[in-house]
């Protein structure tokens, strides 16, 4: 493209070799830039331009509830006041699920009833247009439990 930028993520490439001259590997050279941005921190210190996962998604067992979360953690960010609603529909439809509407709002809703999103607090809101998704960041560390735990918890009860 005429005019344009060029950016190139590695900035420099070596093949390394054996004094045998096998081959050993490469070395790779990433483009300062790139590094520059991926390393960047906020006023917290906290990286500002990494999205992290918590250690706890790995627990969640539901492809939906999966799903949700990789949604909401992109969706219901810091930068967006750490709240994020969606109609049931639209949630379908981006989730690409193959199942019907009844099924898939039954299956929502079972997630919202237990609550277990790492990280995240879920409600249903009532809407004009129909059901939705509510989503909001949980400000205190101490209210994070994984999924077993909270389904450990209410088999206990």
């Amino acid at each position: 493209e005429k005019g344009g930028i060029e950016f190139y993520w590695i900035s420099h490439l070596e093949h390394l070799q054996r004094r045998s001259n096998g081959e050993v590997g490469y070395e790779v050279y990433l483009d300062p830039k790139l590094h520059e941005w991926a390393t960047a921190r906020d006023d917290d210190g906290k990286l500002s331009n990494i999205l992290t996962l918590d250690n706890h998604y790995f627990d969640i067992t539901s492809g939906l509830e999966r799903w949700l979360y990789l949604w909401a953690r992109k969706s219901a960010s810091w930068k967006h006041d750490g709240f994020w609603q969606e109609s049931f529909e639209l949630l379908r439809e981006k989730s690409s699920t193959t199942r019907g509407t009844r099924q898939f709002r039954h299956h929502l809703r079972q997630i919202i009833k237990r609550n277990a999103m790492p990280g995240y607090d879920l409600m249903e809101i009532t809407t004009p247009k129909g059901p939705a998704l509510g989503v909001s960041r949980r400000q205190d560390s101490t209210l994070l439990m994984s999924p077993k735990s909270i389904e450990q918890r209410s088999l206990e009860l």
